[in-house]
């Protein structure tokens, strides 16, 4: 029996008969089917710097079937200037990127084959540009970053580690730059990181935020001077311009209501009304809790008092003037005047000139008129001088053998002089020192004098009278702002000021009788209501008032609509009211009037200043 085997290129045979075996062998040779195509599945791969790609896992497939199957991997092409190492199965990268193409080809027909591309790129790279960021809550900001190595923008990861404080928001990149913004949502700090794809952190950076806080806070600080009771409304504080600057840069300005008002350190809220007690306190704003380095000190000087004159009928006083005129004759009233003088002078008469004492042959050097006989209190005496043409002469007034006043110069253009005693007692010493040889001349000599005084009690209430009376000088005062010597732009002021004094006597028509009546006695006697007067609140001070309103009608023609509380007959002015004592509880003044302006209370109050002559 025969029994052939095959094994692709060699047969075998071998036969048995009995004990007898004969083999035989014979080799022949098959011819293989040429190869059409070498397939891979496997066309593209990625590796980083210095790593390895093996080519183990593919699995190339040789077309036909009786092909020879057998192929070989080769480097075909490389963009990496040769910075690689291939060991036929496996591709280590070197530092450069680029691209390494491993070719699959048959061993039979190197023609046929497939290949794959390997690209080496770097490890992905970020970097967020500023090493920290800081903020204030409330505001974001862009915050920029580069980035390498990343084919797909969209894998990019921006993360914080805690939402609450700094939260992403969105980020854009292209081009190797982005930006990223982050909100400040609180107050702390959190940890910004970028990653790609999912991979490790490949930078952050610390997000330190602070709560915004004010800066600087500047205003137009007010001068607040006032009298006690006035007001200011929140309309006031439209002009005071109160700005503020914080911390993050942001500015800007703030209305009433927005920022606190502090006087002395507590809150106030307007319409405030000044009060006495509130004189000398800071009044400054805070805003944010930051206070305001620029505050104004309030001045509430002008303060009203409860001392008011119970009995009205007690403003009643004797007044006295003794006056001596030349009469033709070379004496005095009542002889009460005496005459010494140096020098060989005469005392005459001349009718058109007056009383003439020397010559210019004959003249006195000195002269004194004396004269003991008036009684009471002496508030004023005025030397009325005529014909004194170009004498050089000096007068001076004493009263118990004390001076007051400076001496004056005699001329020819000034004619009268008022020596204001404010109440004294004693002998009067008119006293000439002449330096040219001319004749004294004395046209008259007026002496007022004043008996009587009255105690005004220190007693609540009527301060609605002296509010209207202060309410009145400061309307006055504020409309003779406008002008200026009773003349110019007279007439609106004087409508101004007439419409203020009816509102006076509307104020107090409300009033009982007897409170009008010390309303307007107030104008008329006495400013005690302040209980202070500087220089600086002379603007609303009764004295000055009463002195521009006399000048205004006596010199200048002004319709006087307060005749009811003033008479006016002659330009000269007195000291109406002298302290002579005070306590806590009681005021002793004496109310001076001249005879000459009849019940005229004459161009100054008492105050310790005076604003007008």
């Amino acid at each position: 029996m025969t029994h052939a085997a095959h094994d692709g290129h060699t047969i075998y045979a071998k036969y048995t008969e009995g004990s007898i075996t004969k083999t035989a062998t014979y080799e022949i040779s098959v011819a293989n089917a040429p190869v059409s195509s070498v397939t891979i599945t496997t066309h593209a791969a990625e590796i980083g710097f210095e790593e390895d790609y093996s080519i183990s896992g593919i699995t190339p497939t040789v077309l036909p079937a009786d092909a020879v199957k057998t192929t070989e991997w080769v480097v075909s092409a490389n963009t990496v200037n040769n910075d690689y190492t291939w060991t036929g199965t496996k591709l280590t990268s070197g530092n450069t990127e680029g691209t390494v193409t491993l070719r699959c080809r048959s061993t039979a027909d190197n023609s046929k084959y497939d290949e794959l591309v390997v690209t080496v790129t770097g490890d992905p790279t970020a970097e967020f540009t500023p090493a920290s960021v800081s903020g204030y809550v409330g505001k974001s900001d862009d915050i920029a970053f580069t980035y390498g190595n990343m084919s797909d923008t969209s894998l990019i990861s921006i993360t914080s580690s805690n939402s609450s404080i700094a939260e992403v928001d969105e980020f854009v990149a292209d081009a190797g730059e982005g930006l990223v913004t982050v909100n400040f949502v609180a107050a702390g700090s959190a940890t910004l990181s970028i990653s790609y794809d999912g991979g490790s952190t490949l930078d952050s950076i610390t997000v330190t935020i602070s709560a915004d806080s004010v800066t600087a806070l500047t205003w137009s600080a007010p001068t607040i001077k006032v009298y006690s009771g006035a007001t200011t409304t929140a309309s006031d504080a439209s002009s005071w311009n109160v700005h503020y600057t914080m911390a993050s840069g942001d500015e800007g300005d703030l209305s009433y209501g927005e920022y606190t008002l502090k006087l002395g350190g507590s809150s106030i809220t307007l319409p405030h009304t000044w009060d006495a007690s509130e004189d000398g306190k800071v009044l400054s704003i805070e805003y944010g809790g930051f206070a305001s380095p620029t505050t104004s000190t309030v001045n509430v000087t002008q303060t009203l008092q409860a001392v008011n004159a119970s009995d009205t009928s007690a403003w009643d006083y004797t007044f006295t003037a003794k006056v001596w005129s030349a009469a033709g004759s070379e004496t005095l009233d009542d002889k009460a005047w005496t005459m010494s003088g140096t020098g060989n002078g005469y005392w005459g008469y001349d009718a058109t000139k007056g009383q003439q004492f020397g010559s210019g042959s004959n003249p006195y050097s000195a002269l004194t008129l004396s004269s003991s006989a008036f009684s009471g209190t002496i508030a004023s005496v005025t030397v009325y001088t005529s014909g004194a043409k170009d004498i050089n002469a000096t007068v001076q007034v004493s009263v118990g053998g004390t001076a007051y006043g400076d001496a004056q110069t005699i001329t020819a253009t000034n004619t009268d002089y008022t020596f204001d005693l404010g109440g004294k007692s004693g002998t009067i010493s008119i006293d000439y020192v002449n330096s040219s040889s001319k004749a004294i001349y004395i046209k008259e000599i007026v002496v007022n004098t004043v008996s009587g005084s009255h105690n005004i009690a220190n007693v609540a209430g009527h301060e609605a009278a002296q509010k209207a009376v202060v309410a009145f000088a400061k309307a006055f005062n504020a409309a003779m702002d406008t002008t200026s010597g009773c003349t110019t732009n007279m007439s609106s002021a004087w409508t101004t000021a007439k419409a203020a004094w009816t509102t006076f006597e509307s104020d107090i028509s409300g009033l009982s009788a007897a409170e009008q009546t010390y309303a307007k006695n107030l104008i008329k006697y006495a400013t005690v209501q302040w209980t202070d007067d500087t220089d600086e609140d002379f603007s609303y001070c009764l004295e000055r008032c009463l002195a521009t309103y006399e000048k205004c009608v006596t010199v200048h023609g002004q319709e006087a609509f307060m005749s009811d509380v003033r008479t006016f007959a002659a330009a000269a002015r007195i000291t109406p009211l002298s302290f002579v004592s005070g306590n806590g509880n009681t005021v002793a003044i004496i109310v001076i009037i001249s005879m000459i302006s009849v019940t005229a209370i004459g161009g100054y109050f008492f105050l310790r200043k005076r604003k007008e002559q």
